[in-house]
């Protein structure tokens, strides 16, 4: 999987710049690093009230709300419950329990974006319109804001996407009451690779769009179109306007997903920390107008009050943290002892890592494996459908046999499963006891196991007749008949082995020995940025059934075969747009803008 698929790297890059230096461990600097993130949210959020209001007061007040109260948990049971308690630290608990840090670090970033936008509108000078793109972009490369990847917005969903509504300046004839819609775009094959697949829609539940959430839509529709009239029409405050509409279309997102069940966005409820920022924003400033009107014994009275009972809060919000927050010894976890074990006996073979050991396990070592928690992303339908077969009970009895074949066609040398009563946290396997008596055991403790997989070579390469190709790409994971010759080759110790050696994360190089009629396949998967040579010449290479890589090298005898990865036309392309896009900006920055004067305020 090419990396800008598995993830955009504004948090682990600076993570693993603090790292650098200041030669902390990397679980030390993200600790320090999310922390600091968690932090600054109410911090950026108060910049941005008050660049937007003019009101420091009530912009500390809407900042302290956000700090100290979770809304979504006043307003929701599910909520409640996951918090343990309607006054718990919604955030926190996000960071910490769920690990959300990328949407704690966009929440942060999400402000500063929004107030860049203002500036830029209200001020028109250069120095805002560049920062407000650079803003908006490392905001969305971390996350998360719209199904968990940037970009990745349906388009039916881009009329309501988190209204990027900002109050314009005078210069825009309609005054400071015309909001802009501003949208994020995506490198077209990060936008493809999940939606071609349908696995934002099915990940953590079936979120794919129906006549439900075309109700969704068409209110989520309905409701951009009331509150652009309001917008336009009322004389509210702009940023009291700015305000309730961006509270209004943040929270119908998780509301209409928890309450009616209706889903315009995979995974709804995820946005209810999104909405609480907006409902701290629009409930303090719908609250200035009368607080205004109160004498000032009132206010300093009420001011008193809220102090009061945000100290309350606060001692509530430390004792929550302190349970939230344990020490722990990563070597008494069980995904860290089975990380271990499979580098120490399995080094540099692949393996599968199932459930929650999976999401560890290139967290301690390097050992590749089949699936490492970013599905959605991934390039290969049939890599999902061999991790899909292994994991459920669809094929009764003979379920183990099928997953087997699977894992053998994608070089899988081991798989962990844990029973009922095994560490394992999600117990992913279905069927826990399918590979009994049918893999050899490589280690067993209590109901967690390892299973050998077996495998001719430790080579992801292999000499194959052509006639062996997966041509056919199976319909589901039941369906094994046009893996079994490909498997079968596999197997065949007739053939000659292909060992391949890696100079890079991008390069490699293959020896073997090849007759007529045999080619070269390559367990890994497909991607125009793939490209090979045999004995210094360019050979063709293309996907078989599988989803893998055939070479067919025109060679007959020794053959040595180098894969290079370079991205591909699509990445090149996009690479010096951003180049030529940044340079361009600069140099508007350094010389000008021809005809591009701030308004008269």
């Amino acid at each position: 999987m090419p990396f800008q698929n598995s993830y955009y790297p504004l948090l682990p890059a600076t993570v693993a710049t603090e790292a650098k230096l200041t030669g902390w461990s990397a679980a030390r600097s993200y600790h320090m690093v999310t922390a600091l993130l968690y932090c600054l949210g109410p911090v950026t959020m108060f910049l941005m009230a008050w660049g937007i209001s003019r009101k420091p007061g009530y912009s500390f007040w809407a900042a302290l709300a956000y700090s100290l109260v979770s809304p979504a948990a006043l307003l929701s049971s599910p909520v409640r419950q996951d918090l343990g308690s309607a006054w718990n630290a919604g955030r926190l608990h996000a960071l910490v329990y769920w690990g959300e840090s990328p949407h704690i670090a966009a929440l942060t970033l999400v402000p500063l974006a929004l107030l860049s936008v203002h500036l830029a509108l209200r001020g028109r000078r250069p120095a805002w319109c560049l920062a407000s793109g650079p803003i908006h972009g490392c905001r969305g490369s971390d996350q998360l804001l719209w199904n968990r990847h940037p970009g990745h917005r349906r388009p039916v969903v881009g009329v309501h996407a988190k209204p990027r509504v900002v109050p314009q300046g005078p210069g825009n004839g309609r005054g400071d009451r015309a909001p802009v819609l501003r949208l994020d775009l995506a490198e077209p094959a990060a936008v493809r690779a999940p939606h071609a697949l349908g696995q934002l829609s099915t990940a953590g539940g079936d979120y794919r769009f129906t006549l439900r959430s075309l109700a969704a839509l068409s209110v989520e529709a309905a409701l951009f179109a009331l509150l652009w009239l309001w917008a336009r029409r009322s004389r509210q405050p702009a940023h009291l306007r700015f305000f309730v509409f961006f509270a209004v279309l943040a929270s119908a997102i998780p509301i209409l997903g928890a309450f009616a069940n209706w889903n315009v966005v995979p995974q709804p409820h995820r946005y209810q920390l999104d909405m609480e920022m907006a409902i701290c924003w629009a409930a303090v400033f719908a609250f200035q107008p009368l607080a205004d009107r109160w004498p000032r014994p009132a206010r300093v009275l009420a001011a008193l009050l809220l102090v009061c009972l945000a100290a309350r809060q606060t001692i509530l919000y430390r004792r929550f943290a302190r349970t939230l927050i344990q020490p722990a010894d990563v070597a008494q976890l069980f995904e860290y002892q089975t990380a271990v074990w499979l580098d120490q006996h399995l080094h540099g073979r692949r393996v599968m890592a199932t459930g929650s050991c999976s999401l560890w396990l290139n967290a301690f070592v390097d050992s590749p494996q089949l699936s490492g928690g970013h599905d959605p992303f991934a390039l290969n339908r049939m890599q999902l459908i061999a991790v899909y077969i292994t994991y459920s009970a669809d094929a009764g009895n003979r379920g183990g046999e099928f997953a087997t074949l699977w894992l053998q066609a994608f070089g899988v040398h081991a798989i962990n499963v844990s029973g009922p009563h095994g560490r394992e946290f999600y117990k992913a396997v279905a069927n826990p006891r399918m590979f009994e008596g049918l893999l050899p055991v490589l280690w067993r403790e209590g109901d967690d196991t390892i299973y050998q997989v077996p495998q001719r070579t430790d080579s992801l390469a292999h000499v194959i007749p052509a006639s062996a190709v997966v041509q056919r790409a199976p319909l589901h994971g039941l369906d094994v008949e046009p893996i079994r010759p490909f498997v079968a080759a596999l197997e065949d110790a007739s053939l000659p082995p292909a060992e391949i050696r890696w100079d890079s994360l991008s390069s490699g190089r293959i020896h073997t020995m090849l007759r007529p009629g045999q080619v070269v396949s390559v367990q890994i998967n497909y991607h125009p940025g793939w490209h090979a040579q045999a004995n210094g010449a360019p050979q063709p290479l293309v996907r078989d059934g599988l989803g893998l890589m055939i070479v067919k090298p025109d060679c007959s005898g020794p053959c040595t075969i180098d894969l290079s990865f370079d991205g591909g036309a699509e990445y090149k392309v996009a690479r010096v747009a951003s180049w030529v896009a940044a340079l361009a900006a600069l140099l508007w920055l350094a010389t000008g803008i021809p005809g591009w004067k701030r308004p008269r305020q």
